[in-house]
């Protein structure tokens, strides 16, 4: 139950009786002893107030939270605020709100949120606001000396617009000091003449890391100063071409390229395409995403001549491109240490995979390789079963998204091929119950020269019988199941 005093409280009373009715409820005598009292009351009530105050800054100052350095904070924070901040004056940079709004939080995370360079590292710069060099000026104040990334997005640019050539120069202009210090450089725009207005007005720096191109319409040319400045990207280790080609390809020489993404590229035979990746003996990733190359009766078979010697290259894949295609990728890369392929048929076609049953390809390193989206039936499956004869380090076949029958499996368990391999995985693959795998696993293990099965792992095979599951762990060591 309130005491008497914590009701007169909450209604705002601070006295029994007013000072103003003292006088005639209360004896003039006691008044100023009262008044005494009351004002003691306040000092204590003051007191009370300090105390707390002083308790509950105790309390933070040894939270947990508290004894962590600041720098992990802020590395915390940058992963958190993880995209890009688009400087929009139009909206008084309505995109910096959650970083404004984490500066909010405490004097502490303040103080590290203006102070942090990192935090102040990802510029999105876009054409149509009048300020924006105000914020570029502001990120690159407070980013110090730290590498920057940064993200152009020019893809309402129309070519031969007076307007937007301008907008375009202004930004560029806003941007060159910061080139220098730009690890990451993303461009995004559907004109051919920003990217020769934006390489020819700017020459990104020794740090450049990162290079990404994308169109947003059709398919557009690279500017021959890319061609002609690829010798200025020493440290150029990734690169990004979406809907971007170039007919002098083979002319480019980035010799610390890791990584290789062309996303529906190029229209040009893939021998040229290559050729412009073979000083990159560092290239351990190529990816290749719905491209069409053009291929005629010169181009449709491989020669010595147009072989491509890639050493270092671990990791190849192929996302929807045609069969015809990925026959010639196979037969023009030269890679002596591939390790991993990644397929992704396109449109459920299963005669994608009829080609590699043509000629000799770079597959008989490969360690790791996964199927996705693909149909094994019919033809399908004596071309895999061919292709797998040449599969002699295999050691994890992976189907993703697949429609595997009862017949490849059969004919896989009956056929001496795949020496090597311990792990199978199979992932939203309908139609499979278990019971297939369970004859493959059995058959398998009455082969001479092949190596026995290990573990076998599903995951989200709607159709999968548990009893299949039970029966399999009599027979691998290991079995993952996983609805």
């Amino acid at each position: 139950m309130a005491s008497q005093a914590e009701v007169f409280k909450s209604f705002g009373v601070r006295h029994l009786f007013p000072k103003a009715q003292m006088s005639s409820a209360i004896p003039k005598e006691l008044i100023p002893r009262l008044t005494a009292i009351d004002e003691e009351i306040e000092g204590l009530n003051r007191k009370i107030a300090q105390l707390q105050t002083a308790r509950s800054k105790l309390l933070s100052s040894n939270a947990p939270i508290r004894k962590i350095p600041p720098e992990i904070i802020a590395q915390i924070i940058v992963v958190a605020i993880s995209t890009p901040f688009l400087l929009s004056p139009k909206k008084d940079a309505t995109n910096l709100q959650p970083l404004f709004d984490t500066a909010l939080v405490c004097r502490v995370w303040r103080d590290i949120v203006y102070s942090y360079p990192a935090l102040w590292s990802r510029i999105l710069v876009a054409p149509g606001y009048g300020r924006s060099l105000k914020w570029i000026q502001l990120f690159l104040s407070r980013s110090g000396v730290a590498p920057l990334e940064i993200y152009c997005d020019f893809r309402e640019y129309m070519d031969g617009d007076p307007g937007d050539v301008a907008v375009v120069a202004k930004c560029i202009s806003g941007l060159l000091p910061a080139m220098t210090r730009c690890h990451k450089l993303t461009l995004i725009t559907g004109a051919e003449s920003f990217l020769n207005t934006f390489f020819s007005s700017t020459q990104p720096g020794p740090l450049l890391n990162e290079l990404s191109i994308h169109s947003t319409n059709s398919v557009i040319e690279a500017p021959v100063q890319i061609l002609e400045r690829s010798e200025g990207f020493p440290n150029l280790q990734t690169l990004v071409l979406n809907r971007v080609t170039c007919r002098n390809w083979e002319r480019v020489t980035m010799p610390n390229l890791r990584t290789v993404v062309f996303c529906s590229s190029f229209q040009l035979p893939i021998h040229k395409c290559l050729q412009g990746l073979s000083g990159s003996l560092h290239l351990t990733t190529l990816r290749f995403e719905s491209c069409a190359f053009a291929v005629d009766a010169d181009t449709l078979y491989a020669t010595e001549e147009s072989r491509v010697f890639l050493p270092s290259l671990a990791s190849l894949h192929l996302w929807r491109v045609q069969g015809i295609d990925q026959a010639l990728i196979f037969e023009t890369v030269d890679a002596p240490n591939l390790k991993t392929v990644h397929i992704t048929c396109s449109l459920n076609n299963d005669s994608d995979l009829c080609w590699f049953a043509a000629a000799d390809n770079a597959l008989t390193t490969v360690e790791e390789i996964r199927f996705e989206n693909l149909r094994i039936k019919g033809a399908a499956i004596s071309a895999v079963i061919r292709m797998f004869s040449r599969l002699r380090e295999l050691r994890s076949l992976r189907l993703v998204a697949s429609q595997p029958t009862p017949q490849f499996f059969e004919a896989l368990g009956k056929a001496p091929v795949l020496p090597k391999l311990k792990d199978l995985v199979l992932k939203r693959c309908g139609g499979v119950t278990g019971h297939e795998i369970v004859r493959f696993v059995e058959s398998r293990h009455r082969l001479e020269g092949v190596r026995r099965l290990e573990s076998v792992e599903f995951r989200g095979c709607s159709t999968l019988d548990h009893d299949s599951v039970e029966s399999l762990r009599g027979v691998v060591n290991t079995v993952v199941h996983n609805d």
